[in-house]
């Protein structure tokens, strides 16, 4: 009779977990739109917690009461319909991103950033292999296309997703862009940053093989958010470093590359259609979701418009455009902030720094808030709303002991 021990047994656990948290990060699978399977990871993780007797913080059920109260009121006044089912939907990636932390304990950011590093070098691999024979990446869409969510292969037929990467070609592109593990390339570019960030904060502040590797998978997603996040990096770096030729090699560094970032199609494009699309009229029509689709701009306008004329939060009610349409959009940070009000946008705020901080406690804040903006920006061009990636850093300074460093 085989035996395991206590060591295997948690080993076996923390895959578990990171396994699903990933999967339901990377939001990509078409079992992750399955609203049972979300119930089921959330299901599961409660029941290790469990038979592993970890205490319940009352953080969890503070958030909960929140949550239900910012719908509730939004509901009353408003006399719209109040439902349960989507306020627990929503409050389902909250739960994940808690019960994963609380099950890998204390060591939960070190062992994470291990699982994206080990992601990130696969997915670098895996690219260059797309870009070398993209026929034959096209034609595994046979295999793994049953895996990815049927309206990603309603815009890109040959797409496919197997959990290490994913195959996600857009068509009149001339170059491919690193998917990762994620759904598409902004949201891989994303997840380096922010184990980037862990890494280079934990290092006290320095470059190491696995912040190169992040760099690496960064410049390949071809994210114009990216691109911003990473450059604002780097100033910070140079300017840290007080010496006068560093600084002078980052001007011409500026000088050289921007232009030809700027050049970049996906870069030019973004801009232009940035500052072209200055009002509502300059939409584009989803006919998938059947609404007008706004960039991120516009989106986070109108989001933090309908923040200050209800501060107080929308919870999951939709808002209209400024003419009173239904519309779709990204900007993690709006809609978050729309959806939990101030105070929600504020947690949020100071979870990032106050996690930042405790990545490296030496650090002086100038180096916390230009971390804090770089995954701002990230989180500006990315869906995070209905995710667990914003939890992660909100219940980090609540879970974890303050004197111990993660």
């Amino acid at each position: 009779m085989v035996s395991i021990s206590p060591r295997q047994c948690n080993k076996f656990v923390e895959w578990i977990v990171f396994f699903l948290l990933i999967l339901t990060i990377s939001n990509t699978a078409q079992i992750c739109f399955v609203e049972t399977f979300k119930f089921g990871v959330v299901a599961l993780l409660v029941t290790i917690s469990f038979v592993l007797r970890k205490k319940i913080d009352p953080v969890l059920l503070y958030i909960l009461i929140y949550w239900l109260i910012i719908n509730a009121i939004y509901s009353f006044a408003f006399s719209q319909p109040f439902s349960i089912n989507k306020i627990i939907g929503y409050f389902l990636p909250v739960a994940i991103a808690y019960f994963s932390m609380k099950i890998i304990g204390a060591s939960f950011w070190e062992k994470f950033e291990k699982w994206l590093f080990v992601l990130t070098a696969i997915s670098i691999i895996m690219y260059i292999g797309n870009v070398l024979l993209p026929g034959v990446y096209d034609s595994l869409s046979a295999v793994f296309g049953r895996y990815i969510a049927d309206f990603y292969t309603e815009a890109r037929p040959t797409s496919w997703y197997a959990f290490v990467y994913t195959h996600s070609p857009i068509e009149d592109f001339d170059y491919i862009r690193n998917a990762g593990f994620m759904w598409e390339a902004g949201a891989f570019a994303m997840m380096a940053l922010i184990a980037f960030i862990y890494r280079f904060c934990k290092n006290d502040m320095r470059l190491d093989l696995h912040c190169y590797i992040y760099i690496v998978a960064i410049v390949t997603t071809f994210s114009s958010a990216g691109y911003l996040a990473l450059m604002l990096f780097f100033v910070y770096y140079f300017i840290s470093k007080r010496n006068i030729w560093s600084t002078a090699l980052l001007l011409v560094l500026i000088f050289v590359c921007i232009p030809y970032i700027y050049q970049l199609e996906f870069m030019s494009e973004k801009f232009e259609e940035y500052t072209s699309n200055a009002n509502l009229n300059a939409a584009s029509y989803n006919e998938r979701l059947e609404m007008f689709e706004y960039n991120r701009f516009l989106v986070f306008e109108i989001n933090m418009k309908r923040l200050l004329e209800w501060p107080f939060g929308y919870g999951t009610h939709n808002i209209t455009d400024f003419s009173g349409m239904k519309f779709v959009g990204v900007n993690g940070i709006a809609i978050f902030s729309r959806m939990w009000g101030a105070c929600g946008l504020l947690f949020l705020l100071s979870g990032i720094y106050k996690t930042i901080k405790r990545f490296s406690p030496n650090a002086k804040n100038i180096t916390s808030t230009f971390m804090l903006f770089a995954i701002l920006i990230m989180f500006f061009s990315n869906p995070i709303e209905s995710s667990a990636i914003p939890w992660l850093y909100c219940f980090t300074p609540f879970i974890y002991k303050y004197n111990k460093v993660i």
